[in-house]
Parts: C-alpha cells; sequence; structure tokens
C-alpha cells in the first residue's frame, strides 16, 4: 500500500533512478573507465593477479571502506546531489536507486568497479563482490529484518533505516560492513 501511494514526481524519480543505476550506470562505467583504459594503457590490461579471496575481499571491504567515506561526503559538501535519496517517507527496494541522474557519478564504485574489472588478470569474485553488495544494498534499504536479529559483520535493514532518519542521519555510512562506523564512531543500533 505504502508503494503505490507515491506521487507522480516520486514514482519518476524511482524509476529514472532505477534505469540510471541499473542500466545507466553500468554501461557507462564500462565504457569510460573500462575501454577508457584498455586505449590509454592496453598493456596493463589484467596484469594484476590476486587470488579469487583477495579479489572479493578486494571489492567486498577495501572498497565498501572507501564508500564510507564516499557515503559521508555525500552528507557533507556534495548533500545536495544525495538529498533526493533521503526524501523518501518509508523504506523499500525502490529507494535503493532514488537519486539525481549525476549522483551515480559521485560514487566511488563507479569508477572503482571499472578500474579492477580491467586491472585484474581474473575479475569475476571482485565483480561478484559488486554483484553481492548491490544485492545487499536492496535489502539494506527493504526494512526486510527484525529488530532482535542480531548481525555482527553486516550493516543491516534497522540500522540503516536509522541513517535515513530524521534523527540519526549522520550514522551507518557504510555499504557492506558496520565496521567502519564502529571504528569512526559513527555507528548506532540501539
Amino acid at each position: 500500500r505504502r508503494i503505490f501511494s507515491r506521487s507522480t514526481p516520486e514514482w519518476a524519480a524511482d524509476v529514472l533512478g532505477l534505469l540510471a543505476q541499473g542500466l545507466g550506470v553500468p554501461f557507462a562505467e564500462t565504457a569510460l573507465v573500462y575501454a577508457g583504459l584498455a586505449w590509454l594503457f592496453p598493456g596493463l590490461q589484467g596484469s594484476v593477479n590476486l587470488g579469487p579471496f583477495a579479489a572479493f575481499l578486494l571489492n567486498f571491504a577495501a572498497v565498501d571502506y572507501l564508500y564510507y567515506w564516499n557515503h559521508r561526503l555525500l552528507h557533507g559538501r556534495l548533500w545536495p546531489w544525495h538529498a533526493l535519496h533521503h526524501s523518501a517517507k518509508d523504506l523499500d527496494v525502490w529507494i535503493t536507486s532514488r537519486n539525481t541522474l549525476w549522483t551515480p557519478l559521485l560514487i566511488v564504485y563507479i569508477w572503482l568497479n571499472g578500474l579492477f574489472a580491467f586491472l585484474l588478470k581474473c575479475p569475476f569474485p571482485y565483480l561478484l563482490a559488486a554483484a553481492v553488495t548491490a544485492a545487499l544494498d536492496l535489502w539494506r534499504h527493504s526494512g526486510a529484518w527484525p529488530n532482535h536479529w542480531p548481525m555482527p559483520i553486516l550493516l543491516t535493514p534497522c540500522e540503516h533505516a536509522w541513517h535515513h532518519s530524521s534523527l540519526r542521519f549522520d550514522r551507518n555510512f557504510g555499504a557492506n560492513l558496520r565496521l567502519w562506523a564502529r571504528i569512526h564512531g559513527t555507528h548506532y543500533a540501539p
């Protein structure tokens, strides 16, 4: 019922955001970063040989840490490009992609995924972690996690809901891991 009570501008923002982040951004990422690097530096393609676990962790943990800081920047100087994402009254999977059309260009994942897909000898584990992160982003915005079920490692929908609340939107900036918020004193999960 809440989903269908959206206004026309909200539906437009959500559908355009989904198209941009689901189709436009991956295409732009591939075209701009991967193809650009292949043209400029063809000798570097596949030059980094990481094992599967290390390649997965490179995205799931290291890029996630950079995203933590990227997200904090979006709540500071870059707020005008991120505010639309926080305009929803309720969290659901549609909110995941509610952004201005320019916001994806400000997100570190967009640039690093293309870079490492180009550099890694076997990019599959890295790209698998990117896909897991995207799935977790849908889950995090879904609200589908009971408050009383602890999750010691991953940032849960309950914690992310606090990030979207007007009371604590200065908390829980991570995408995958709650570790970064704990280290930097921005974790909130009452």
